[in-house]
């Protein structure tokens, strides 16, 4: 979850500051942080679908795109509360 906060703020200077603090404060973080690198991600989509019960589902549509998989775009659907 937090890398797909930092996907959608990678500019933003307070969160690289608190992912700093945690790698230099978190031997375990900072292994498992750097294994896992997330290129870039365009913006994300907010969406509504409707599921085979006919319930109306909203969620936000997050695209990734990880290191090692130029032509493989990941997306993610967090589901947001109706």
């Amino acid at each position: 979850m937090l890398r797909m906060d930092l996907s959608s703020h990678v500019d933003d200077e307070r969160f690289q500051a608190l992912i700093s603090d945690l790698e230099r404060e978190g031997r375990d973080f900072a292994t498992r942080w750097q294994k896992h690198e997330v290129l870039s991600s365009a913006a994300p989509v907010d969406g509504i679908v409707l599921d085979r019960r006919g319930r109306i589902r909203t969620y936000r549509s997050v695209p990734l795109n990880a290191s090692g998989w130029d032509d493989l775009e990941i997306v993610v659907q967090i589901p947001r509360p109706t």
